[in-house]
């Protein structure tokens, strides 16, 4: 035996889809009416208030899968911030490296019995160079870090706070004006996590 509830269920669900087609078109409650019992074969047109609560519903549901959406993509470029602060920080610790700058210089002499006519090519004159002395010096270069990975990461900072809602805008001649503060804290606080985390 057939359960009616199922079977009014089933004709809700199908009539909602319709509904759904004419409320993006743009139809009016009427027209959508209309349109459903020429769709599902009805004697008579359905009631304007199931209509009417069927394109409510249909919106409810609609708003709640654009938040999930929203909040999704919220989430994966906040994950995309963090990724690349967590770079830039590599990055900055890398750049306050000290290291040793080695360069070398090298002294030659064509032989005498080698035409002086020009070489057609680099390979060509190395061939004919003969080394006579080479000079080799070191250089101590002591860094002290590429500031511009740290204003990066300011804006990155900048741009994560933002997503959270983390400014409060002002209107300004009916435009939105973000106030930002940065302090040296912000870019402490961050980089205290980042050690931790890596060591």
């Amino acid at each position: 035996m057939t359960d009616p509830r199922r079977k009014d269920k089933q004709k809700a669900e199908g009539r909602r889809v319709i509904v759904a087609e004419c409320y993006k078109k743009g139809m009016t409650i009427r027209q959508t009416c209309e349109v459903v019992m020429k769709r599902m074969g009805l004697d008579k047109l359905p009631s304007v208030k199931a209509i009417f609560n069927d394109r409510h519903a249909l919106l409810k549901e609609w708003r709640a899968e654009r938040i999930q959406d929203m909040d999704d993509l919220v989430q994966l470029e906040l994950q995309r911030i963090d990724d690349a602060i967590l770079e830039l920080w590599e990055a900055w610790e890398k750049s306050k490296t000290d290291f040793k700058a080695k360069s070398s210089k090298r002294k030659g002499e064509l032989p005498p019995s080698v035409p002086t006519s020009a070489p057609k090519n680099v390979d060509e004159i190395e061939k004919r160079i003969t080394t006579t002395h080479v000079e080799q010096s070191e250089k101590e270069e002591i860094n002290f870090g590429d500031p511009r990975y740290i204003s990066e990461i300011r804006f990155q900072l900048i741009e994560r706070r933002k997503l959270l809602g983390m400014y409060a805008p002002d209107k300004t001649d009916g435009k939105m004006v973000i106030s930002v503060d940065i302090t040296e804290k912000d870019v402490e606080t961050f980089s205290k996590a980042f050690s931790s985390r890596y060591k």
